[in-house]
């Protein structure tokens, strides 16, 4: 007999999936070999997130009228602080949404119908998404990192960045920082640095201005613990079976412009429709009706259930 308690329960357990979206000469890596890729924090797209960490001259640190070390540690500072940051920090974007093939209409926008996603990851529609389990691919990631790195991971809060709310709240923590790193001579400063990332992580990396909110962006961030020196992007290998929800390919999947026209090159389906038959991995690919612009999804290869 069903009850609200139970009804809870299967909401609670709803299954959730995270949306990831790339370039078709990227595929391989994920679908074959297995393996994601954590890029370097400042190859992100966007340019304010790093700005937070920007200084120009020893005179904005001193606005506050103390002075914590000598100059020459000031503009060490200011020189090696993004150096730091770019080297110790990488991450991961998804996008979340709904997952199911109903019509696609603007009562249904699933997490892998995003036009922008694919305009701006999917190269115009000639790339892939793919669709993962989120409690899975978070688990598996989180297991193979978390011995060399901290691991964060939530969703992004998407603020008006021009809020004078949003600004006293950026300056106060930058003045916090100010201290957090000049307030303790003859500290490690990379040390101090990562403590005060960590402690305003949210603020830092899962803030953006809501001009993003179409992405509905979920991130993964990993800082350098203490004795890793590893400073190039994070290659890890997890096991995609029962991760690996299935793979989308754009409408202009294979496409091939030429000097007044363009074409198909069908060798690219076969290749990645053989992958995923190796793999036992839905594909399926969007299409589009252009005499009556509408979008559909169509089946390439249908997973067998073990």
């Amino acid at each position: 007999m069903w009850t609200p308690a139970q009804g809870r329960k299967d909401k609670k357990m709803k299954k959730e999936y995270l949306f990831h979206y790339t370039r078709a000469e990227n595929y391989r890596k994920i679908l074959d070999e297995h393996t994601i890729l954590l890029n370097n924090i400042n190859k992100t797209n966007d340019p304010y997130e790093n700005k937070k960490f920007d200084f120009f001259d020893v005179s904005e640190i001193r606005k506050d009228n103390e002075v914590y070390e000598g100059d020459e540690q000031q503009r060490w500072f200011f020189s090696q602080l993004n150096r730091i940051k770019n080297r110790i920090i990488k991450s991961l974007s998804f996008s979340q949404g709904v997952y199911n093939f109903k019509n696609l209409n603007e009562k249904n926008r699933p997490g892998y119908f995003l036009p922008r996603m694919w305009a701006q990851y999917g190269d115009n529609s000639k790339g892939v998404c793919f669709v993962f389990d989120k409690e899975k691919i978070l688990k598996k990631l989180k297991n193979a990192l978390e011995t060399n790195y901290y691991f964060f991971s939530d969703s992004i809060e998407y603020k008006d960045i021009t809020e004078t709310a949003y600004s006293s709240l950026l300056e106060k923590i930058i003045k916090q920082r100010r201290k957090d790193v000049f307030g303790h001579k003859n500290a490690d400063k990379q040390e101090l640095m990562t403590k005060n990332i960590i402690d305003h992580i949210h603020d830092y990396y899962f803030v953006k201005d809501t001009d993003w909110s179409g992405e509905n962006e979920f991130r993964i961030i990993i800082i350098n613990k203490k004795g890793n020196s590893k400073t190039e992007p994070e290659i890890i290998k997890i096991e995609m079976k029962d991760t690996l929800e299935c793979v989308i390919i754009g409408e202009n999947f294979g496409l091939v412009e030429k000097e007044d026209y363009y074409e198909i090159d069908t060798k690219q389906l076969d290749i990645i429709r053989s992958l995923c038959m190796k793999h036992n991995v839905f594909l399926k690919k969007i299409d589009r009706d252009i005499y009556r612009s509408k979008y559909k999804i169509t089946d390439i290869f249908t997973k067998i259930e073990e």
